[in-house]
Protein backbone atom coordinates (compact mmCIF):
# COMPACT_ATOMS: atom_id res chain seq x y z
CA UNK A 1 0.00 0.00 0.00
CA UNK A 2 1.58 3.23 -0.80
CA UNK A 3 2.39 6.14 2.02
CA UNK A 4 -0.43 8.07 -0.04
CA UNK A 5 -3.18 5.74 0.69
CA UNK A 6 -2.04 5.09 4.14
CA UNK A 7 -2.56 8.74 4.28
CA UNK A 8 -5.87 8.97 2.58
CA UNK A 9 -7.19 6.30 5.08
CA UNK A 10 -5.69 8.00 8.03
CA UNK A 11 -7.88 10.98 6.98
CA UNK A 12 -11.02 8.97 6.57
CA UNK A 13 -10.27 7.18 9.65
CA UNK A 14 -10.12 11.02 11.16
CA UNK A 15 -12.99 12.32 9.57
CA UNK A 16 -15.30 9.43 10.35
CA UNK A 17 -13.84 9.74 14.12
CA UNK A 18 -15.13 13.58 13.72
CA UNK A 19 -18.48 12.72 12.45
CA UNK A 20 -19.22 10.39 15.13
CA UNK A 21 -18.03 12.77 17.92
CA UNK A 22 -20.22 15.68 15.95
CA UNK A 23 -22.93 13.27 16.31
CA UNK A 24 -22.94 12.31 19.84
CA UNK A 25 -22.03 15.65 21.17
CA UNK A 26 -24.87 16.92 19.51
CA UNK A 27 -27.21 15.37 21.26
CA UNK A 28 -25.80 16.07 24.77
CA UNK A 29 -28.06 18.05 26.65
CA UNK A 30 -27.48 19.68 30.50
CA UNK A 31 -29.82 20.35 33.22
CA UNK A 32 -29.77 23.06 35.05
CA UNK A 33 -28.47 22.58 38.27
CA UNK A 34 -29.09 25.65 40.40
CA UNK A 35 -30.80 24.87 43.59
CA UNK A 36 -33.00 28.22 44.06
CA UNK A 37 -34.47 27.51 40.28
CA UNK A 38 -37.20 25.40 40.03
CA UNK A 39 -37.00 24.46 36.69
CA UNK A 40 -38.30 21.25 34.92
CA UNK A 41 -36.92 22.02 31.47
CA UNK A 42 -33.45 21.06 30.56
CA UNK A 43 -31.20 23.54 28.99
CA UNK A 44 -28.68 22.62 25.99
CA UNK A 45 -25.47 24.15 26.09
CA UNK A 46 -24.24 25.02 22.67
CA UNK A 47 -21.18 22.70 21.69
CA UNK A 48 -18.74 24.14 18.94
CA UNK A 49 -18.05 20.84 17.67
CA UNK A 50 -15.91 22.30 14.69
CA UNK A 51 -13.31 24.31 16.91
CA UNK A 52 -10.59 22.20 16.88
CA UNK A 53 -7.27 23.33 18.21
CA UNK A 54 -5.25 24.11 15.10
CA UNK A 55 -1.44 25.01 15.34
CA UNK A 56 -1.21 28.20 13.60
CA UNK A 57 0.11 27.94 10.34
CA UNK A 58 2.67 30.78 8.67
CA UNK A 59 1.76 32.35 6.27
CA UNK A 60 4.61 33.86 4.98
CA UNK A 61 6.31 30.49 5.51
CA UNK A 62 3.89 28.51 3.79
CA UNK A 63 3.75 27.30 0.04
CA UNK A 64 1.57 29.34 -1.85
CA UNK A 65 -0.10 27.76 -5.25
CA UNK A 66 -1.96 28.76 -8.10
CA UNK A 67 -4.41 31.82 -7.50
CA UNK A 68 -5.97 30.90 -10.44
CA UNK A 69 -7.35 27.26 -9.15
CA UNK A 70 -9.39 29.39 -6.92
CA UNK A 71 -12.44 30.14 -8.85
CA UNK A 72 -12.20 26.95 -10.28
CA UNK A 73 -11.96 25.20 -6.17
CA UNK A 74 -14.90 27.96 -5.21
CA UNK A 75 -17.20 26.84 -7.94
CA UNK A 76 -16.85 22.93 -7.12
CA UNK A 77 -17.44 23.72 -3.50
CA UNK A 78 -20.14 26.07 -4.16
CA UNK A 79 -22.05 22.92 -6.10
CA UNK A 80 -21.12 20.29 -3.07
CA UNK A 81 -23.00 22.95 -0.86
CA UNK A 82 -25.46 23.19 -2.83
CA UNK A 83 -26.25 19.68 -3.61
CA UNK A 84 -25.80 19.02 0.23
CA UNK A 85 -28.18 21.87 0.98
CA UNK A 86 -30.88 20.21 -1.93
CA UNK A 87 -30.69 16.85 -0.52
CA UNK A 88 -28.86 16.23 -3.92
CA UNK A 89 -26.83 12.72 -2.69
CA UNK A 90 -26.05 11.91 -6.49
CA UNK A 91 -24.66 15.16 -7.13
CA UNK A 92 -22.46 15.63 -4.11
CA UNK A 93 -21.23 12.11 -4.56
CA UNK A 94 -20.33 12.69 -8.12
CA UNK A 95 -17.84 15.87 -6.43
CA UNK A 96 -15.85 13.79 -3.93
CA UNK A 97 -13.18 11.12 -4.41
CA UNK A 98 -13.39 7.53 -2.93
CA UNK A 99 -11.75 6.51 -0.53
CA UNK A 100 -13.29 3.30 0.67
CA UNK A 101 -12.56 0.01 0.81
CA UNK A 102 -12.66 -0.61 -2.56
CA UNK A 103 -8.89 -0.84 -4.20
CA UNK A 104 -9.40 -0.72 -7.34
CA UNK A 105 -11.69 2.85 -6.93
CA UNK A 106 -9.59 4.31 -4.19
CA UNK A 107 -8.31 7.77 -5.23
CA UNK A 108 -9.38 6.85 -8.69
CA UNK A 109 -12.95 7.05 -8.78
CA UNK A 110 -15.77 9.13 -7.44
CA UNK A 111 -18.66 8.12 -5.18
CA UNK A 112 -21.70 6.38 -7.27
CA UNK A 113 -23.86 5.48 -4.22
CA UNK A 114 -23.71 1.61 -4.88
CA UNK A 115 -23.59 0.46 -1.52
CA UNK A 116 -24.50 1.39 2.84
CA UNK A 117 -21.02 2.57 3.34
CA UNK A 118 -21.01 5.25 0.47
CA UNK A 119 -24.48 6.50 0.99
CA UNK A 120 -23.27 6.92 4.60
CA UNK A 121 -20.52 8.79 3.73
CA UNK A 122 -22.04 11.30 1.51
CA UNK A 123 -24.81 11.51 3.68
CA UNK A 124 -22.80 12.39 6.87
CA UNK A 125 -20.84 14.86 3.99
CA UNK A 126 -23.97 17.09 3.42
CA UNK A 127 -25.09 17.20 6.80
CA UNK A 128 -21.68 18.14 8.22
CA UNK A 129 -21.38 21.06 5.18
CA UNK A 130 -24.82 22.00 5.79
CA UNK A 131 -23.64 22.85 9.44
CA UNK A 132 -20.64 24.40 8.42
CA UNK A 133 -22.96 26.83 6.32
CA UNK A 134 -25.86 27.47 8.77
CA UNK A 135 -25.84 31.09 9.64
CA UNK A 136 -22.98 31.62 7.55
CA UNK A 137 -23.02 35.59 6.65
CA UNK A 138 -20.17 34.83 4.09
CA UNK A 139 -17.05 32.44 3.26
CA UNK A 140 -13.89 33.86 2.29
CA UNK A 141 -11.03 32.12 0.45
CA UNK A 142 -7.97 33.17 1.25
CA UNK A 143 -5.48 30.79 -0.39
CA UNK A 144 -4.89 28.15 -2.33
CA UNK A 145 -1.31 25.98 -1.93
CA UNK A 146 0.15 22.97 -2.81
CA UNK A 147 0.62 20.36 0.12
CA UNK A 148 3.28 18.02 -0.35
CA UNK A 149 2.33 14.15 0.48
CA UNK A 150 4.30 11.23 2.38
CA UNK A 151 5.03 9.54 -1.33
CA UNK A 152 6.78 12.45 -3.24
CA UNK A 153 2.91 13.59 -4.78
CA UNK A 154 1.07 16.41 -3.56
CA UNK A 155 -2.09 17.75 -3.01
CA UNK A 156 -3.52 21.17 -4.26
CA UNK A 157 -5.33 22.46 -0.86
CA UNK A 158 -8.26 25.65 -0.43
CA UNK A 159 -8.39 27.49 2.51
CA UNK A 160 -12.02 28.63 3.12
CA UNK A 161 -13.24 30.67 6.25
CA UNK A 162 -17.33 29.87 7.01
CA UNK A 163 -17.84 33.80 8.57
CA UNK A 164 -20.85 33.50 10.93
CA UNK A 165 -21.98 36.28 13.50
CA UNK A 166 -20.31 34.83 16.79
CA UNK A 167 -17.58 33.02 14.94
CA UNK A 168 -14.72 31.91 12.23
CA UNK A 169 -14.53 28.42 11.17
CA UNK A 170 -11.61 27.47 9.40
CA UNK A 171 -11.36 24.34 6.99
CA UNK A 172 -9.12 23.02 4.16
CA UNK A 173 -10.54 21.30 1.07
CA UNK A 174 -7.97 19.25 -0.53
CA UNK A 175 -8.38 18.31 -4.15
CA UNK A 176 -7.08 16.17 -6.71
CA UNK A 177 -7.93 15.33 -10.45
CA UNK A 178 -10.42 12.67 -11.70
CA UNK A 179 -10.55 12.26 -15.32
CA UNK A 180 -9.13 15.47 -16.05
CA UNK A 181 -11.84 17.16 -13.53
CA UNK A 182 -11.13 18.56 -10.04
CA UNK A 183 -12.66 16.55 -7.27
CA UNK A 184 -12.74 17.49 -3.02
CA UNK A 185 -10.94 14.57 -2.06
CA UNK A 186 -9.96 15.70 1.38
CA UNK A 187 -11.49 17.91 4.44
CA UNK A 188 -9.44 19.14 7.46
CA UNK A 189 -9.62 21.63 10.29
CA UNK A 190 -6.02 20.97 10.43
CA UNK A 191 -2.46 20.44 8.74
CA UNK A 192 0.09 18.82 10.59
Amino acid sequence: MSLQNMYFRRMVKKYVLAVLVVASIGGITVFSSCKGCKKDTPVAIPVDTTATVSAPIDMITTPHGDSALIPVFVELLDEAFAASKAKDNAKLASLLVYHGPDERRYNQDVHALKDKYEIGIVKTTAEVFNKWNANVQSREYPRVFNMPLGDGSSMEMLEVMFISPKKVHRKFFGFQQINGEYKISNITSRIE
